[in-house]
């Protein structure tokens, strides 16, 4: 679908192009989007293979292990099935450090960790296998907590945000972190509570 809506934009503006006689300005445009493009994409490149091998660093430092104490009240307020069961605990929290340091990238696959692990599919389960079907449902629950808070999660330093003002020439790209902080916090405060409202007992079977 992204592939016949970007074909018919595509089209939409060489049709526009060529009737008002603009077609070497599209030329041209195309030509200098596509070199910033590339420019752009080392930046970015650069940037997140900095901060994803200091989060590698950091692991074998041991420091992610404290992070994870750290986290881990906030790990059994939102996650209560997984924390009381021992499952995926360890993959949440490296999720949510990753999310917390801004490493997107790096927190996408540690997400898709947990969620294997949250519902039984490295067993080949569709949830694991020994839980009865209140602690299946809880670890259910859990797992859309954990789409929500990778989807909208609270960032202390956000990477790609950071590199893409610098990229941009910023004089100070990090003057946005409070901000962004905050926003973000209170748009993932909200939706756990929508989301801790919808999965409740009572709603559980319209989600």
């Amino acid at each position: 679908m992204a592939g016949i809506l970007f074909g018919v934009m595509a089209l939409l503006s060489v049709i526009c192009a060529a009737a008002e006689g603009n077609l070497s300005a599209l030329g041209g445009a195309l030509f200098s989007g596509a070199s910033d493009a590339v420019t752009l994409s080392l930046s970015l490149c650069g940037s997140m293979c900095l901060f994803c091998g200091l989060l590698r660093m950091l692991g074998e430092m041991g420091a992610l292990g404290v992070l994870k104490r750290i986290l881990m009240p906030l790990i059994r307020l939102l996650f209560g099935g997984a924390a009381r069961q021992g499952i995926a605990v360890d993959e949440i929290a490296a999720s949510l450090s990753a999310n917390l340091l801004g490493l997107g990238n790096a927190a996408t696959p540690l997400g898709i960790a947990a969620m294997d692990a949250l519902l039984g599919r490295d067993a080949g389960e569709d949830r694991p296998p020994k839980a009865g079907k209140a602690q299946a449902d809880a670890l259910q629950a859990d797992a859309a907590m954990l789409v929500v808070w990778n989807t909208a999660p609270p960032s202390l330093f956000p990477t790609a945000l950071l590199a893409l003002r610098h990229a941009a020439g910023s004089a100070d790209p990090a003057a946005v972190l409070p901000a962004v902080f905050l926003t973000s916090l209170c748009g993932c405060v909200f939706a756990a509570v929508l989301t801790k409202l919808t999965c409740a007992p009572h709603g559980r079977e319209n989600v």
